[in-house]
């Protein structure tokens, strides 16, 4: 009788796992990894305080898109303030998951957390930010990109953009950090 009852529920098991296999939303191979454009040293995204000054025009994307479709969204933005000379810097975090339509070859991200840091440097009156994002910000944030892989000169890129693949957008090469 033993036998029976641990072969029902062995089967019972098996069986769930298989269903729950089949309900799993495809996620492409090519998109998996760590993608990033831009300079910056993606191992101090977290630790980086302010103290470097960085030119005006930088900024740079990171993203990390895991197996499953769970993906963390990098941004850093180095605008130049209108109150000469005043140089923010702007850092923002988003944790989330990306569900992906292989025929419209779009990629749309829906963020579940956030979370936001700006720095000033020789900016009289402002003060650092550093906060967690709000539902309503992160609402804001939900996207639809369209993308396409390739490999160009050894290297693999992710070219994203707002409208279709074929759009002008941002390209971001494999790494790793």
């Amino acid at each position: 009788m033993r036998s029976v009852t641990l072969s029902c529920m062995l089967a019972a098991i098996l069986f769930s796992a298989c269903i729950k296999e089949k309900n799993r939303p495809f996620f492409p191979a090519a998109l998996k990894g760590q993608w990033k454009r831009g300079v910056f040293n993606m191992s101090l995204f977290h630790s980086y305080a302010g103290d470097t000054l960085m030119h005006a025009y930088n900024s740079s994307d990171a993203i990390d898109i895991k197996a499953d479709g769970t993906a963390r969204i990098y941004t850093m933005f180095f605008p130049t303030h209108s109150n000469g000379g005043c140089t923010p810097q702007k850092f923002m975090e988003l944790a989330g998951h990306f569900s992906v339509d292989t025929l419209a070859r779009s990629m749309s991200f829906t963020p579940l957390s956030g979370y936001y840091r700006e720095m000033f440097q020789s900016c009289a009156g402002m003060q650092n930010v550093s906060r967690t994002m709000t539902t309503t910000e992160l609402n804001e944030k939900k996207m639809t990109y369209y993308y396409r892989t390739g490999r160009q000169d050894g290297i693999d890129y992710l070219h994203i953009s707002y409208s279709s693949s074929q759009a002008p957008g941002i390209h971001l090469v494999r790494t790793a950090w």
